[in-house]
Parts: C-alpha cells; sequence; structure tokens
C-alpha cells in the first residue's frame, strides 16, 4: 500500500519554513508588494534554515539531506505561502547549486558548492538561452570562451555578445 504522509524529516524542515514565513513573511507581505523589495534580513533567516543548500552533501558545507523532488516541493511551497516573490529569491541559487551537485565534476563541487554552503545569503543563478525558440538545454549550440575581463559568447547566428562580470559581489 502506498503511504502519502510525510517522514518525520520531512514534516520538521515545512514545520521550520512554515514558522519562518509565519514570522516575517506574512506580516509584511503586503509591505514587501507596495515597496517591491525583499527585506534582506527574511532572505537571510530563510538561508540559514538551507532552504537552497540542505541538499548538498556535508563534504561541500551543506546539510547533508538526501536529494528529494518532495522535500524540495514542501519547502517552496512554505515560502511561496507567503510570498512567491520571497520564495523565489530565496530558492534562485538552487538553479546553480543543485546542477553541480547533481551533474559537476568532483573539481565543481570543490570549488563551487563552498560558496555558496556559507551562513551569509549568496545570491546566484542559472540562465541558459540560445537564439532561437525551443532550444534542448542537452544539446546547446552557443559557445562562450574567457577573456580576462569578459566572456566572448559565440552564438549559432555568427553573432558575438561579451558578457562583462563583476569578480567581487557587493550588497
Amino acid at each position: 500500500m502506498i503511504n502519502f504522509s510525510m517522514s518525520k524529516e520531512q514534516k520538521m524542515v515545512k514545520d521550520e519554513v512554515a514558522g519562518l514565513v509565519k514570522d516575517l513573511i506574512i506580516p509584511t507581505a503586503q509591505d514587501i508588494d507596495a515597496d517591491r523589495e525583499i527585506p534582506f534580513t527574511a532572505i537571510q533567516k530563510a538561508w540559514e534554515l538551507g532552504a537552497s543548500v540542505s541538499m548538498v552533501p556535508e563534504a561541500y558545507g551543506g546539510f547533508g539531506m538526501e536529494p528529494s523532488p518532495v522535500l524540495s516541493t514542501l519547502i517552496l511551497e512554505e515560502l511561496a505561502y507567503g510570498d512567491m516573490g520571497f520564495a523565489i529569491a530565496v530558492t534562485l541559487p538552487s538553479l546553480f547549486i543543485h546542477p553541480i551537485v547533481e551533474m559537476g565534476t568532483d573539481t565543481q563541487k570543490k570549488k563551487y558548492l563552498p560558496l555558496y554552503c556559507t551562513e551569509t545569503y549568496t545570491p546566484c543563478t542559472l540562465a541558459m538561452v540560445e537564439p532561437h525558440f525551443g532550444f534542448d538545454p542537452m544539446r546547446l549550440k552557443t559557445t562562450a570562451a574567457p577573456n580576462v575581463f569578459f566572456y566572448e559568447i559565440q552564438l549559432m547566428i555568427k553573432a558575438t555578445i561579451r558578457f562583462i562580470y563583476r569578480r567581487n559581489f557587493e550588497q
């Protein structure tokens, strides 16, 4: 027989996130919408709970929880209950972190994961784009070559874009 009950771990995480949302987000949700700004302290509190790094192995600084789409959904659902923008802001680093956890080389894991398993929220995300609609992320045609201060991106339509990046993130 199939059991749809939450495990003790899932229930604990869900309750912790729900408590954060109840205490910090719901009372200020209207102000967040009006100001169009999420207080950094709220994002930081969610970060400390491990909203994005809970499933990163302990060897790289994460909480080491078993990767679980159900647990990820429970976390996102609780965060979004308070404010969808807040939920997105808090979990956006997962778009960068989880592909490294799941598919990164050991060298990539050692280099990048510790940067995002710190006590302080570190903004990051992943974006993929191709110059045509309906592209397959597993068969990208665009390439990027690092230069000293920028990446030169070669598109399959023979155009070049320069992506200037900052080496140090300042809050």
